[in-house]
């Protein structure tokens, strides 16, 4: 373990990272808050860094020796609160190897698909859902946050670590892929053709898209899809925010049957 004693050293650079670009071009993500964190080491991804406490170090050794390649770091109170985002962080980040997509063709049979979404908390609170709610597949497109942006994992509560991941630039080519693999495409979207969610019977292997609040989901998307759904509601109110609709879409999709979860 090496402890840190200066709030400039060039080790601390890395955990100070806001900005995913950086971390994605060298194949890294960063993992903050202690349950997460937690998370993090129980699973098979690599652990390559880990700033913390001593307190956190000496709780987790055992999963930390699972990581015997990882630098593990150390420092006090004071240091650690001059990074940016402490109260988030609650004292522990961690960097760790980013996962490698899942080919199309290994995805589950219930596949989250983001079109737009580029708010990291509505992604996070979306891969949440769609692990309890037995989706455990999720695509982002080129105008999507990445499921593995740092608050998007903070939010998910490290739910993404047990889910299968794909990125792709273009939304339409990606679902016409999906549709030759058997896949019944739905789009989370209020028009003239839209059904009411309660009347609709999920198949085996189904894609749920998901917009943006601001601009929703794309037009080519919507004329490519093979179903929109909607949720009814009361009170003058047509739209709800991306990450509550999705659990209540993916509620209903559980309900019906699938190959596998």
């Amino acid at each position: 373990m090496n402890i840190i004693t200066e709030t400039n050293d060039q080790r601390l650079d890395i955990y100070r990272l806001q900005k995913d670009g950086p971390l994605r071009q060298e194949g890294k993500i960063i993992v903050d808050s202690a349950r997460v964190v937690e998370r993090l080491l129980k699973t098979p991804i690599q652990l390559k860094k880990l700033l913390a406490s001593e307190a956190f170090i000496t709780k987790n050794r055992d999963l930390l020796e699972w990581h015997p390649a990882a630098e593990i770091n150390s420092c006090s109170p004071e240091i650690m609160t001059s990074i940016v985002g402490h109260r988030i962080h609650s004292g522990v980040i961690a960097i760790a190897e980013r996962p490698s997509d899942t080919p199309l063709e290994q995805l589950g049979s219930r596949i989250i698909f983001l079109n737009g979404v580029n708010n990291a908390e509505n992604v996070g609170a979306i891969i949440r859902n769609g692990l309890a709610f037995g989706a455990p597949s999720i695509i982002a497109d080129g105008l999507s946050c990445s499921p593995f942006v740092r608050r998007s994992i903070r939010v998910s509560m490290g739910a993404i670590f047990k889910m299968k991941s794909f990125h792709c630039q273009l939304a339409l080519p990606c679902l016409k892929e999906l549709k030759q693999l058997g896949y019944q495409i739905f789009t989370a979207s209020l028009n003239e053709f839209s059904c009411d969610l309660r009347s609709v019977e999920f198949p085996k292997k189904a894609v749920l898209v998901i917009g943006c609040e601001g601009d929703g989901i794309q037009a080519e998307v919507e004329a490519f899809a093979d179903q929109a759904i909607h949720i009814p509601m009361a009170g003058g109110i047509d739209s709800l925010n991306a990450a509550v609709a999705s659990g209540i879409f993916l509620h209903a999709m559980m309900g019906s049957p699938a190959e596998t979860f």
